[in-house]
């Protein structure tokens, strides 16, 4: 995962933070997600922010201080709920969407009983909530110890979906193997990234299509072509271009070079 966040990172906003209880110890808080100057944190948060593989990727953070070495509860509910809160309060820009990437090795279990892990009703409404309140959340069973039928509520539920939605269920990923791991998490990134680019000035709309004969939008270097790679989004506030096909697919596997030029009375300049 961290190879796919170093690939990524020039252009996704990554944040980490883990989470646990400690076996229902009252002297200890709960759900433990790493918060600013909490003494009980696990380890550190990472905040959304580009170019941050290398916090990530820190060999004396992650993954040394997995959260199951202070206990390996499962709050998933909670900790939702909580890391909902951290990102309201604090949020990132509003590029694009800002998604939830839930990773998680077993059944729910919650703050007020930890033991069994029936926390699986209380996960699903932290889901719900967070999907409410704009953050979709893609759940990602890292081995076989989380049931389908609770990946697939979670993973329904997380994109506003009927928890039992059957005509059209949302995805949900099992990673059973590092490899496979790797493959969940690029999709799912990959599929949240957006091919549209917004640009400071709006296009003049009466000049669409000289715009699309004359510009000259390039990936790489390489020169796309409109309409077939490239177009301008034809609605208000006409200040975005859109990727499209193979065009879009390149800007989602990594890092890129995107320039624009136009010529002059295709952008309204006020």
């Amino acid at each position: 995962i961290t190879e796919i966040v170093a690939d990524l990172d020039s252009i996704v906003r990554f944040g980490l933070s883990t989470y646990t209880s400690d076996n229902g110890n009252s002297n200890l808080p709960c759900p433990r997600l790493p918060v600013a100057g909490d003494p009980f944190a696990v380890s550190p948060r990472v905040d959304f922010d580009l170019n941050n593989s290398s916090a990530i990727s820190n060999n004396n953070i992650y993954p040394s201080n997995y959260p199951s070495n202070a206990g390996g509860d499962t709050p998933t509910g909670d900790s939702i709920d909580a890391l909902v809160s951290i990102i309201q309060s604090d949020p990132p820009p509003a590029e694009g969407p800002t998604i939830i990437v839930l990773a998680t090795d077993g059944e729910p279990d919650t703050c007020e009983q930890p033991n069994p892990q029936n926390g699986q009703a209380e996960a699903v409404a932290a889901a719900t909530a967070s999907h409410a309140a704009g953050l979709d959340v893609f759940i990602l069973s890292v081995g076989n110890e989380v049931s389908d039928a609770h990946l697939q509520e979670m993973a329904n539920v997380g994109v506003g979906k009927p928890a039992n939605e059957s005509g059209n269920p949302a995805p949900f990923w099992k990673a059973t193997t590092p490899e496979l791991l790797a493959e969940a998490f690029q999709q799912i990134i990959s599929d949240s990234i957006s091919c549209e680019i917004e640009i400071d000035k709006p296009f003049n709309i009466d000049t669409l299509a000289q715009a699309c004969d004359e510009g000259e939008v390039r990936l790489n270097g390489v020169l796309l072509d409109c309409p077939t790679d490239w177009q301008v989004k034809n609605e208000p506030p006409y200040k975005t271009i859109e990727l499209l096909g193979n065009a879009c697919d390149t800007l989602k596997g990594g890092e890129v070079t995107f320039t624009a030029e136009f010529p002059c009375g295709t952008i309204v300049v006020e």
